[in-house]
């Protein structure tokens, strides 16, 4: 049973629902579809096997859903959320958090602060939303939205989607081939290895194809644009634009 002070709690094979309540508490499900809460305190949250629920709510709390598709909600306080096996949806909410999605097709939102995100293999979808953030797709093919604030987006391998939303970022397609749009703000955009699409948007921004047959657009404002190597396609748009192909028969 739950005090208010520093508790293990370890359920059944069955479904449970288990309140931490305050005091610096581990909770543990076992198997069964579990609903565990940390309250108040620094709490330590794991759901083990099937489909959990975990809430760290008030303090620093580390929320590991383990196998199973899990959902992983941080609350105040700098938290950690770990996904592990499964399709998870994991939200940091406030605070500067650490998300990692692990193995499946994971949702990953940070909220408030100043987080990081990590997708893990599968087919992943990070949000930064409010605050500086960084974002990395690494294995599968991944969307990347940094949100607000100044944000560093890495797509890893595969053939993702990244986009910087407002404020001065920095976005990463790495191998694969990608599509990078800068939006609002002045962006720096790297395609890296593969066939890439680079669209910066709004803001005075920098366009840098790397290898591959590459596709760069300025759009407004005063950009530069390098296609590297390959046979590229560069677009100014609208402003005072520089533009330099690079190895390869470019337009």
């Amino acid at each position: 049973m739950a005090t208010p002070n520093n508790d293990f709690l370890v359920g059944t094979n069955g479904p449970d629902f288990i309140d931490g309540m305050a005091g610096n508490d581990t909770v543990i499900g076992l198997r069964g579809n579990d609903t565990l809460l940390g309250s108040a305190g620094n709490d330590s949250l794991f759901g083990n096997e099937n489909n959990d629920s975990l809430r760290g709510g008030i303090g620093n709390d580390i929320l590991d859903g383990g196998s199973g598709n899990d959902t992983l909600r941080g609350g105040r306080g700098r938290d950690t959320l770990i996904g592990a096996t499964g399709n998870d949806n994991l939200f940091g909410n406030r605070g500067n958090d650490s998300l990692l999605g692990g193995n499946g097709n994971d949702n990953l939102r940070g909220g408030n602060g100043r987080d990081t995100l990590r997708g893990g293999n599968g087919r992943d979808t990070l949000s930064g939303n409010a605050g500086n953030d960084n974002l990395f797709g690494n294995g599968g093919n991944d969307s990347l939205l940094g949100g607000n604030g100044n944000d560093n987006l890495r797509g890893g391998n595969g053939n993702d989607i990244l986009r910087g939303g407002n404020g001065r970022d920095t976005l990463s397609g790495n191998a694969g081939n990608d599509n990078l749009f800068g939006n609002g703000g002045n962006d720096s955009l790297l395609g890296g290895i593969g066939n890439d699409n680079l669209r910066g948007g709004n803001g005075n921004d920098i366009l840098r194809g790397g290898a591959g047959k590459d596709t760069l657009s300025g759009n407004a404002g005063n950009d530069n644009l390098f296609g590297n190597g390959g046979d590229d396609s560069l677009l100014g748009g609208i402003g005072n634009d520089n533009l330099r192909g690079g190895n390869g028969n470019d337009i």
